[in-house]
């Protein structure tokens, strides 16, 4: 079957190694009838010649130029949200993107061309749009300050994890007040307008996840100076530090924590994200991507079902989680998403039927080509996915979600398909919006540089609702930003189970 994925690159690797795998990209075959709008075919335009530019190029600097073209071509030919996100045509986007090209200087420095397509990228707001840089257009290495902060329902920005090796220094639970002698939401706002997400509220909280972890592959930093901090704890003590940057790696399989290295590692979500995740002491899995445990909430027996991604896992795997779920009875299922990862419609639509949430999922789509360039629309569903579906345990007792600002893409359709597809108020909507990304991902490489370019081809829009989801984020029915703990034991559990 092919699968169709919907998370951004999926890189099984820690952070700190030199070579990345390159996601296919298969778009989902259309089966109606498309309304083709042909567009230019993915090859070099004539690059126009500039005698007194070209004459101080580096052959290193022409080829910097070169890959910077191509970039450019990219977005103009294949980018399916080009017109929508930046209000010109795909024709003057190019024209003056080329024009802009040759008035620089390309001297073959290399940080100057990792920084004008970081600044390329940056004009998109969009949670699928990246680089991942390889070889000698790296940092040298990825590095930390020690610590994870996440942005609250108030603008605090609120240290969630903190690195045994600067422990004592900053706590859990402290907020940063000023990074380097302004407000930390000044970086915080910088950062966001480096590598933008989808919506405003999904940029703020990657930008804050990625505050104090700087990526070699993808850097939104040029040099690593010491940061001046001053952090508040809980009790209103304000005092002020110095943190030093240091070399740290990631991984993204919960089971590679008690991995043996010399390097500070940081879980991350299979978007590589920072990782937030509230994963207790006493979960259970047998695939571990499908986390679950089971807690009491008012005298309530409760199960918590979270899905770290929506790949990695069969619907064999979920089937079996379903039956140790039913087996312990429970009043209420809570789902948690908080920081689940994209991934493929497959597993959205395992976990819909799991739910007990059956209609046949249809959408519109906008998709172009990767090869050829062409463009169509049209209508289509996932039946040979749902066709195939065969659990022997569904849920159909009452379900509340948690949603955060970095679910995306995969978690967003599943959090959407199922507010859509709740008549009978079986469902409740906890936390915070989503990201609002949907487009997929695909993945390019620049000849010269190799260096990776991802940029959504296609656009699919649920046929029930009533706006596509890029650039539009699931809401929670209730706002909610503590830890699954606080929320198993507030008042809203207790209510939403007992109130018919």
């Amino acid at each position: 079957m092919k699968k169709v994925k919907l998370g951004l690159t999926l890189l099984l690797i820690l952070l700190f190694l030199t070579q990345c795998t390159p996601s296919e990209s298969e778009p989902q075959s259309l089966t109606t009838e498309p309304d083709n709008t042909p567009l230019p075919p993915n090859e070099e335009l004539p690059i126009e010649s500039n005698q007194s530019q070209d004459s101080i190029r580096s052959e290193i600097g022409q080829a910097q130029y070169e890959d910077y073209i191509q970039a450019c071509q990219l977005f103009s030919t294949r980018y399916i949200y080009l017109e929508d996100k930046l209000g010109c045509s795909r024709d003057s986007f190019l024209k003056d993107q080329m024009d802009y090209a040759q008035q620089l200087t390309w001297t073959g420095d290399k940080n100057q061309f990792r920084d004008e397509l970081i600044h390329l990228t940056s004009m998109f707001n969009d949670g699928h749009v990246g680089l991942f840089f390889v070889g000698d257009y790296r940092q040298a290495q990825t590095v930390t300050l020690g610590f994870i902060p996440t942005k609250t329902l108030d603008d605090k920005y609120m240290i969630q994890y903190v690195d045994e090796k600067i422990a004592g220094l900053i706590n859990v639970g402290d907020e940063i007040i000023s990074w380097n002698g302004k407000p930390v939401s000044d970086e915080v706002t910088r950062l966001s307008l480096i590598r933008p997400n989808s919506t405003t509220a999904s940029s703020l909280e990657h930008a804050a996840r990625r505050l104090a972890i700087d990526y070699a592959f993808d850097p939104l930093r040029s040099q690593y100076s010491p940061v001046n901090l001053v952090i508040q704890t809980p009790d209103h003590h304000v005092s002020q530090l110095t943190l030093d940057w240091y070399s740290c790696g990631g991984y993204t399989d919960y089971n590679e924590s008690n991995s043996d290295n010399e390097l500070p590692l940081f879980l991350m979500t299979h978007s590589l994200i920072p990782s937030l995740e509230d994963i207790p002491d006493d979960v259970n899995y047998n695939n571990e991507e499908l986390m679950y445990y089971f807690r009491t909430s008012h005298d309530h027996p409760i199960a918590v079902l979270h899905p770290r991604s929506f790949y990695h896992w069969t619907q064999e795997d979920l089937d079996q989680v379903m039956a140790n779920i039913l087996e312990n009875n429970p009043d209420l299922l809570i789902i948690d998403l908080k920081d689940t990862s994209g991934g493929y419609f497959d597993q959205v639509l395992y976990l819909s039927h799991a739910l007990n949430v059956t209609d046949p999922f249809e959408f519109e789509y906008d998709v172009i080509d990767a090869e050829t360039g062409i463009r169509s629309q049209g209508t289509d569903s996932f039946s040979e996915i749902e066709d195939t579906i065969t659990l022997s345990h569904a849920w159909k007792g009452k379900v509340l979600f948690r949603i955060n600002s970095i679910v995306q893409s995969g978690g967003d359709y599943f959090t959407r398909w199922m507010q859509l597809n709740n008549e009978d108020n079986r469902f409740l909507f906890i936390g915070q919006d989503t990201s609002g990304a949907g487009g997929g991902s695909d993945s390019f490489t620049l000849n010269h540089t190799q260096t990776q370019l991802n940029l959504p081809l296609r656009d699919r829009k649920i046929k029930s609702d009533s706006q596509s989801i890029e650039g539009h984020a699931v809401k929670p029915d209730i706002p909610f930003d503590q830890s699954i703990d606080v929320l198993i034991q507030d008042e809203i559990v207790r209510s939403f189970i007992e109130n018919n």
